[in-house]
């Protein structure tokens, strides 16, 4: 009786947490402020734009889809849906290109097997998705 009471204080400790972490944004991703200033070396040229679609299209449209909505045929098996591509705001260029290369859980990291040429190309293709939209 006394190991049931214990459980259930602990689990309702944890729901408190994650739920006023929910509540009070402490689960935003957010880049560090170094990152946030980075500036972008690559040109959003044609070049740069195809390059970035086909990257975006091998490595990260499964999930967040052809228009960048997170409704790609693999979100639907994600414990958290992916994020929505078109609705960036006012991220800076140094912010994606962070958080496409530290990833979070579900998403993967690509800073390991991608080129930062690469990643700061998916920048630029991003920006486009945002814009159609």
């Amino acid at each position: 009786m006394v190991f049931r009471q214990e459980w259930t204080r602990v689990v309702l400790i944890v729901g408190f947490i994650v739920f006023g972490a929910s509540v009070y944004g402490l689960d935003h991703w957010e880049a560090p402020a170094k990152e946030k200033g980075k500036k972008n070396p690559v040109k959003a040229d044609e070049r740069s734009l195809r390059i970035g679609k086909d990257l975006y299209e091998k490595k990260c449209l499964s999930c967040h889809g052809e228009l960048g909505k997170g409704d790609g045929k693999m979100a639907g098996t994600l414990q958290e849906r992916p994020g929505d591509l078109t609705a960036i705001g006012n991220q800076t260029d140094g912010e994606i290109f962070w958080k496409i290369t530290f990833g979070k859980d579900p998403m993967p990291t690509l800073g390991k097997n991608t080129p930062a040429e690469d990643r700061w190309n998916i920048v630029n293709y991003v920006r486009t998705l945002a814009k159609k939209n």
